[in-house]
């Protein structure tokens, strides 16, 4: 009701014509589910509602992240629009259910990046889609009856933790309208058992040992754009998977070497995990990264080596032996010029791969957003990212091995990250200089800025300049950093466990400023057009002395709700 509420603009009349809305004493559905849900599921757009009941069909029992139901919206043909922009298209129908309260955000992960959804809502939803969809668990005895009877378009077939079962693959076989179906259950297999009658699939989601038999006609679903093959305990694809022109989204886990990747050159998304069990840099190559030119996401990513205080788990350590390979496995994989979001995890060579660095990036033009993080033992950042000529989106997180900056990040004989709008650094808990040339130029058009967890003594004069349209500027837990000064575009300032911090002068244009765990801060002037001040210190017992040379028109005192929209960042 919150998220129903929210969506309608806060007008009194709005709310009011919620409370008078006839669908309160509906008689459409059993009286045991949720007439708020159904409420706020008829005030959402058509284009929205279809996008909730799919949501309703994973299995609760597994993870599935936000690209994982975008992908799976997208193939069933719930987004329409340019082909280039359905992925963001997904992802804003994502964030508007979040924040309609219909999914929630898992905090174990962070940018809205894994949700779940209430039993609740999730009842509610499967009830809706009963006459197109099968929702059901392996302890259930009539699923067999269900499956008999009636013609499903999605069938979704949960392990029921409870129960260890199995199911005959005649039974779903039968259903040949189906378009969807995800089964995280054992199935009996045959040796003649076929997809070949699943005409109309579009996404197929398997987890079973058994389901090599049916990869011979997997090219025969000629509609399939999303495939995802778990612990199917397979070595091999078929080579006729080349067949299927329009799968656009692959995933396996636990049962591929990377060289059978060789002929999918159609791809759009690929995620590789658990790279550090590439036994030779030869199977990399063979995946052929560079031909695949329709490739528009890369998430490339190891077991993170980094515990929770952000340094190297002392227990497993690294080993020369397996950064070297790991180092040359990356350099197999340089992905092709097409690529536009570039995603490296828990990488732990100690130099980042070589098409990376300066002469090599030039190639990959069309990078907008690049995600580093847990780069347990690398002691630089790449040379060549200041190159790109359409990066957006920078963020590095949790490198401990990074303590400085060089001037290689940023080049005086070009003009340094032209498109670059934010700019995240955080976790990097041992870093502390920046440098920056003078006659740099560089990050024009850099709007945010947010610095968290490390040791940054100074923030580069040349940031402060160059940056001429840096708005927001969010320091989070920067140890040793003393003053803040001469940011004549910022517009808001968020500081959060800055203990050294002493002095924040020459903020001409500062509108709203936000301070907390800022112990020693004793000077805050030369701010003439602060319009709110956000104070929270909670064991505050007097205005601090730094008042007196300030006069802002709202002074709040404690939690700023907004704030709360940092947290995920900092």
């Amino acid at each position: 009701m919150g998220g129903l509420l929210r969506q309608t603009g806060g007008l009194r009349r709005d709310w009011e014509q919620v409370l008078d809305d006839s669908n309160w004493s509906t008689t459409k559905m059993p009286q045991e589910l949720n007439h708020t849900v159904y409420l706020s599921y008829e005030h959402m757009p058509s284009y929205l509602k279809q996008c909730f009941l799919f949501y309703s069909l994973l299995p609760k029992s597994r993870i599935f992240n936000l690209d994982q139901v975008v992908a799976m919206w997208i193939s069933e043909g719930f987004i329409h629009g340019n082909s280039i922009d359905l992925e963001e298209l997904g992802e804003n129908y994502y964030k508007e259910l979040v924040s309609r309260n219909l999914i929630e955000p898992d905090k174990s992960y962070v940018d809205l990046w894994v949700c779940s959804m209430h039993d609740v809502v999730r009842s509610f939803a499967q009830y809706m889609t009963k006459d197109e969809a099968l929702v059901a668990q392996d302890g259930e005895n009539d699923i067999l009856a269900k499956l008999s009877i009636q013609n499903f378009l999605r069938l979704s077939i949960e392990t029921n933790q409870s129960q260890s079962g199995e199911l005959d693959w005649k039974c779903p076989q039968a259903q040949q309208s189906v378009r969807t179906l995800i089964s995280t259950i054992k199935i009996k297999m045959k040796p003649s058992d076929s997809l070949a009658t699943f005409s109309s699939l579009r996404t197929l989601h398997m987890e079973s040992a058994d389901i090599a038999v049916l990869l011979e006609s997997l090219h025969q679903l000629k509609h399939l754009r999303y495939l995802a093959l778990v612990n199917a305990d397979i070595s091999v694809l078929p080579e006729n998977i080349g067949k299927m022109k329009l799968l656009q989204f692959l995933v396996l886990v636990g049962c591929i070497n990377l060289d059978e990747l060789g002929p999918l050159s159609q791809l759009r998304f690929l995620e590789l995990v658990q790279l550090e069990n590439v036994s030779a840099a030869s199977f990399a190559a063979n995946a052929r990264l560079s031909e695949k030119m329709h490739l528009i996401t890369l998430m490339l990513a190891c077991t993170s080596k980094l515990g929770n205080d952000g340094l190297v788990k002392e227990k497993e350590g690294v080993f020369e032996e397996e950064q070297q390979r790991i180092e040359k496995v990356l350099d197999k994989l340089c992905p092709p010029s097409t690529v536009e979001v570039l995603e490296l995890k828990g990488y732990f060579g100690r130099q980042l791969p070589r098409w990376m660095m300066s002469t090599s990036m030039v190639p990959l033009n069309n990078l907008k957003i690049i995600l580093f993080s847990d780069l347990a033992c690398c002691t630089q950042l790449p040379n060549g990212l200041c190159q790109l000529p359409n990066l957006q989106f920078l963020q590095v997180s949790r490198a401990p091995c990074i303590k400085h900056v060089g001037t290689g990040f940023l080049q005086v004989a070009v003009a340094s990250f032209p498109r670059l709008n934010k700019l995240v650094l955080k976790g990097m808990v041992e870093w502390e200089e920046w440098e920056w040339e003078e006659q740099v130029q560089a990050m024009r058009r850099l709007e945010e800025l947010v610095l968290s967890e490390c040791r940054l003594r100074h923030v580069p004069p040349g940031l402060a300049s160059d940056a001429s349209s840096l708005k927001l500027l969010i320091l989070h837990q920067v140890k040793h950093l003393t003053n803040i000064e001469s940011f004549p575009s910022v517009v808001e300032l968020l500081l959060n466990g800055c203990p050294d911090l002493e002095r924040i002068t020459d903020l001409p244009n500062l509108q709203k400023l936000t301070i907390e765990n800022c112990p020693k801060l004793k000077v805050l002037e030369h701010i003439p057009s602060l319009e709110r001040l956000v104070l929270k210190d909670y064991a505050m017992e007097k205005l601090p002395e730094y008042m007196r040379d300030i006069k802002p028109r709202h002074l709040q005192l404690g939690e700023d709700p907004i704030f709360g929209r940092y947290d995920g960042v900092c």
